[in-house]
């Protein structure tokens, strides 16, 4: 805030012995351009990659370091999140710089991103760095990848939401679960040599040090994983 002062020759309630002071305020407003839109964004996303994903109803994909998101429709362009494409929101500010490296995504505009320092956000109507049970806040914190970023590619991650339309899952041998309707949210990532899997929740303890077993107990090396609902 800018202020100006003048004087004038009219004698007032107000004035100063050489007159009245006047003060004009302006305020200084910083317009930020939308980022122009990238060229190779995609068309239709078939099967997920590290930097593409598909969610119930929105297209997402990662370039430059932006999350750029285009919801379903015969019109729907794409566009930065929220704008700019960045982490936002409360207690992110260490964070609206990050540069976004990959993207997983599921259910109706939910996913999980990861910064270039590995540092992996989740999304569930607004950004989030920081993963461990909201009752018990002195056990919440950051999680990063548990292999470089640099081994990143399709299959790596895979970001499970159930949607509100699913009442039950099935295992490998067709036994029902039902859930009711509590919402289940779960990351995963395949380990640099295919034999491990590690699950991430936000609810749970903020580290990697919870596993799935692998197909085999553990001795059959994947190549990739996938997850839904």
């Amino acid at each position: 805030m800018r202020f100006a002062a003048k004087h004038s020759s009219t004698v007032g309630p107000c004035a100063l012995a050489s007159g009245l002071l006047w003060a004009t305020a302006t305020m200084a407003t910083t317009v930020t351009a939308p980022p122009p839109t990238p060229p190779d964004l995609p068309g239709e996303v078939v099967a997920p990659t590290a930097t593409e994903a598909r969610g119930l109803r929105q297209t997402w994909a990662v370039r430059d370091g932006r999350l750029w998101v285009r919801p379903d429709g015969p019109d729907a362009t794409w566009a930065p999140l929220h704008g700019t494409g960045k982490p936002v929101g409360k207690g992110l500010e260490p964070f609206v710089d990050a540069s976004l490296v990959a993207v997983t995504a599921d259910a109706d505009g939910r996913f999980a991103a990861v910064g270039s320092d590995g540092t992996i956000f989740h999304y569930e109507g607004s950004w989030n760095a920081v993963w461990g049970p909201p009752f018990l806040p002195f056990t919440q914190g950051v999680v990063k990848l548990p292999f470089p970023k640099t081994s990143l590619r399709e299959g790596r991650l895979a970001y499970s939401q159930r949607h509100k339309a699913v009442g039950w899952s099935e295992d490998a041998r067709g036994q029902q679960f039902y859930w009711g309707s509590a919402g289940t949210t779960s990351l995963y990532l395949l380990s640099d040599d295919g034999r491990r899997i590690f699950l991430l929740d936000p609810w749970l303890p903020p580290d990697t040090t919870r596993e799935l077993v692998g197909p085999g107990d553990g001795t059959v090396t994947m190549a990739a994983l996938a997850a839904s609902a």
